[in-house]
């Protein structure tokens, strides 16, 4: 929405921005443009016939989204999806919304807290039959819980959402890099995370003062190749967060602490592996923690 029409509206219905809730709402058309065509047919800036959509295969397609704001990604989402359900935490932008999304008689506005929401059930209940993807431009402060959220449920094919530029760079950091760490395997685990592209201050109404990014998830559909259950999971969980939670020590010796085993048998798994019993976890893959942690399993 463009920053007069958006500031108009606002005053219109006597509402002033809370920093508490973290609102920044989008002005830049484009960005809100790019960012629902990315949810909905997987490719940012193409339009509709020139990408591979979700729905092709004749299912309608529902797009889940959090904090709506003044609208701006709740249009554009309703303009490519069967349905749009939006939760919205602040009840003073409902009657806003009403207004800047009148055109559309797919969307639907859930007034509630989305850290509280089930979201599984509410897609179970709104979406049946429909393949759901998510879609948001997350308030800095939550963007852990809520990226969580929306990866755990496991009901969602694709996740897209706006983030902080650092918190980008962390999700989709590689082994080795300084970005790496704990929540950069986590998001490994539940999707094939991206950057699609950046976000300048600009483009908010007020700006914040760091730059933003838009990461897109192709989520999985099960577990990850040699996780077979849900005591597999606990372990590896157990395993990367440990690797990380004393970056400077080395892994061998922070697994033998979290799981009470020699710090040889780990060292022995290691060289198996083809890694240094020296290493750190930093080093490692989703993939390499997966293996380890098998082997854990048989110590």
């Amino acid at each position: 929405m463009e920053l007069r029409r958006t500031r108009e509206i606002l005053e219109r219905h006597g509402i002033r921005l809370q920093k508490s809730l973290g609102q920044n709402f989008l002005i830049d058309e484009s960005v809100p443009r790019r960012t629902a065509t990315a949810a909905i047919y997987g490719v940012a800036g193409l339009d509709a016939e020139a990408v591979s959509a979700i729905g092709t295969d004749g299912a309608a397609v529902a797009a889940l989204e959090i904090g709506p704001g003044a609208g701006a990604l709740t249009a554009e989402l309703a303009a490519r999806a069967d349905k749009v359900v939006a939760i919205e935490l602040d009840s003073r932008m409902i009657p806003v919304l009403g207004e800047t999304l009148s055109e559309f008689s797919n969307v639907e506005i859930v007034e509630g807290d989305a850290l509280k929401v089930d979201i599984a059930a509410l897609v179970s209940e709104k979406f049946a039959g429909m393949r759901a993807v998510a879609a948001a431009n997350l308030p800095y402060y939550l963007t852990t819980p809520l990226i969580e959220k929306l990866l755990e449920c496991r009901k969602f094919e694709r996740v897209c959402v706006m983030v902080q530029k650092e918190v980008a760079q962390r999700i989709v950091a590689k082994p080795g890099s300084g970005e790496y760490g704990s929540f950069s395997v986590y998001c490994k685990y539940y999707a094939e995370p991206k950057i699609l592209f950046g976000v300048s201050p600009g483009s908010f109404l007020p700006p914040p003062k760091v730059a933003s990014a838009v990461v897109m998830f192709d989520c999985r559909r099960g577990l990850p190749e040699g996780v077979e259950s849900e005591e597999d999971e606990k372990r590896l969980f157990r395993l990367w967060r440990a690797a990380f939670s004393e970056r400077r020590k080395k892994l061998a010796g922070l697994a033998a602490r979290e799981f009470g085993i020699s710090r040889e048998s780990v060292e022995t798994a290691l060289e198996a592996m083809g890694l240094s019993p020296d290493v750190r976890g930093e080093r490692l893959s989703l993939e390499q923690f997966i293996e380890l942690s098998s082997c854990i399993r048989d110590v």
